[in-house]
């Protein structure tokens, strides 16, 4: 029998691939992020050359469409992991549960199960259920955000110093108060 701990809960088998999966998103949505600025700056540069101005407008939409497929597929892959993590919990307590054999006298002098089951699935199915949506209302989503706004950031450093700059403690600024 398996004792659930933190590492086991959250890190077993099966999920590594994921993990590897949703590395992946962030990296595309980073080198996204980072390609956004420059095209932005062209786009408006090549305002006057029509043929290069649509070229740069087809890139800009190619980069948001690219974006948002990273981003479904990150998502898509945290839902999926959510749903292995409360397989795995409900698995590992269930075996427990089923594994142990703990009677109690009550009143009467009758024994009694300590947890029946029917309370151990209800609170399983609830905890579980409010863990699920915790983590895919947005918890874990907000870091494929903070990737993609720091390498915009990045970005708009490398085009410019030091407006780049300003624009990123301004938004360091915005953000902290």
């Amino acid at each position: 029998m398996k004792k659930l701990t933190i590492s086991n809960m959250f890190l077993f088998k099966g999920v590594y691939r994921l993990f590897f999966l949703a590395f992946i998103c962030m990296v595309g949505t980073s080198y996204l992020g980072n390609k956004t600025p420059q095209v932005i700056y062209q786009l408006s540069a090549n305002f006057s050359d029509k043929i290069k101005f649509e070229e740069n407008l087809i890139e800009l939409s190619m980069i948001l469409i690219g974006v948002f497929f990273t981003r479904l597929v990150y998502q898509l892959l945290i839902n999926k992991y959510v749903l292995f993590v409360v397989k795995n919990i409900r698995t590992v307590c269930y075996a427990c549960w089923i594994h142990s054999y703990d009677l109690i006298e009550n009143k009467t002098g009758k024994q009694d199960h300590q947890f029946p089951l029917g309370e151990l699935i209800s609170r399983l199915m609830n905890d579980t259920q409010s863990f699920r949506e915790l983590l895919t209302s947005g918890a874990l989503s907000i870091i494929i955000s903070i990737v993609y706004v720091i390498s915009c950031i990045i970005g708009f450093i490398q085009l410019d110093k030091f407006m780049g700059t300003g624009i990123a403690v301004a938004q360091f600024l915005l953000h902290s108060f």
